[in-house]
């Protein structure tokens, strides 16, 4: 299967802080979803993928095309959400279509405009005149109108209600049905990649801690609760990371089985959400 994205060892680095090496594959079809505390490296990884920053070393091959020889015609097929890129000047909605469209190979205006009056954004006020939760909708409906193979986006969800980042998911998981379109989410909201990822990148101080499917690393890992007075410093060896307080704890675990063997009495197991992995893999 041709990969959508593939990187290999990249590094990025800066006065105070390194990305990389990261290496990673994305696959048609699929969702992947990147979590992290700030300053992790999210959007950092983000913008090197799109070219908006120069790697150091490795390699970033999308739609199996070197980004560092084809830009121009890789970024045509990419749609790319960030907050901080929101157009918020006198433009409107509707003019922001049609003067930035015509620079997408396949855009489609028609298709813009149903967004506009799905996502209820009067097409002729200016930006600055909307909320932050109407201009990141006007962002994605732009994103959304110019059948792009790679959907970037970046803190896509914030500002907005819960129930529109429902009706964004299932537009999300629409545009993947014929398994030839790949997604790229990086948000704290983790709920929502609880929901439509199928891979998980959890990052902190530019590394990668943890990549693999998304269930996989769900039921692989447990969330265990238990009177304080049973840990000991042998048995929290058997947890990634734990917080406790006064009477009780609470830890993360890979090695359910060990843990189960090495407390006696009383212990309540859940299966960990995307932000319980996050926290106790970041926690310090």
């Amino acid at each position: 299967m041709k990969q959508i994205l593939s990187i290999n060892k990249l590094v990025k680095k800066f006065r105070d802080f390194q990305l990389g090496p990261i290496s990673l594959e994305l696959e048609p079809g699929t969702i992947l979803g990147i979590v992290g505390p700030n300053g992790a490296g999210k959007t950092t990884l983000i913008k090197s993928i799109l070219g908006m920053i120069v790697k150091d070393s490795g390699s970033i091959s999308v739609f199996e095309d070197e980004l560092d020889t084809k830009g121009v015609q890789i970024r045509d097929r990419i749609g790319f959400v960030n907050n901080d890129l929101v157009m918020r000047g006198s433009i409107s909605p509707k003019l922001l279509g049609k003067m930035y469209g015509k620079f997408y190979s396949k855009w489609n205006q028609k298709l813009y405009d149903d967004y506009l009056l799905k996502f209820e954004i009067t097409p002729t006020k200016n930006m600055n005149k909307l909320s932050q939760g109407m201009q990141m909708k006007t962002s994605l409906a732009f994103a959304l109108s110019h059948d792009a193979d790679l959907l970037i986006l970046d803190e896509p969800t914030a500002g907005l209600d819960p129930i529109f980042r429902e009706e964004i998911i299932d537009i999300l998981l629409k545009e993947l049905e014929d398994n030839s379109k790949s997604i790229i989410i990086s948000s704290h909201i983790t709920s929502d990649l609880d929901k439509c990822a199928d891979y998980l990148l959890v990052m902190n101080h530019g590394k990668s801690l943890l990549h693999a499917p998304k269930d996989e690393i769900i039921e692989s890992h447990r969330l265990v609760k238990a009177d304080k007075a049973q840990l000991t410093k042998d048995n929290k060896k058997s947890f990634i990371n734990i917080r406790e307080n006064k009477y009780a704890f609470e830890g993360l675990t890979s090695n359910i089985e060990e843990v189960k063997s090495s407390f006696s009495k009383d212990l309540l197991i859940e299966r960990p959400r995307v932000e319980d992995i996050m926290y106790y893999y970041c926690k310090k």
